[in-house]
């Protein structure tokens, strides 16, 4: 899906992420092909608790096995990201 890897992710980034895609923060750009899945894929999800569910099962997964390496961390204008390479 050309997404980038969810495994390792912290699980505020990932409800915050999935929660920006249902409200349409993100994802309602004509010209976002991904993000536009993505919140089609996410309608999906009724309410919080099912949000929660997804993110469990996203964290799940280890991120080593997966080829995925946590690299850094860094604030900006309040918002924190994480970066992951593999």
């Amino acid at each position: 899906m050309n997404a980038p890897a969810l495994a390792g992710q912290s699980d505020w980034y990932l409800v915050k992420s999935i929660n920006d895609f249902r409200q349409g923060v993100r994802g309602s750009q004509p010209d976002d092909i991904y993000g536009i899945q993505m919140q089609a894929a996410v309608t999906l999800l009724d309410d919080d608790a099912a949000v929660r569910d997804v993110v469990a099962y996203i964290q799940s997964f280890e991120p080593d096995a997966l080829g995925v390496r946590y690299t850094n961390s860094i604030r900006y204008r309040g918002t924190h990201y994480e970066y992951f390479t593999s």
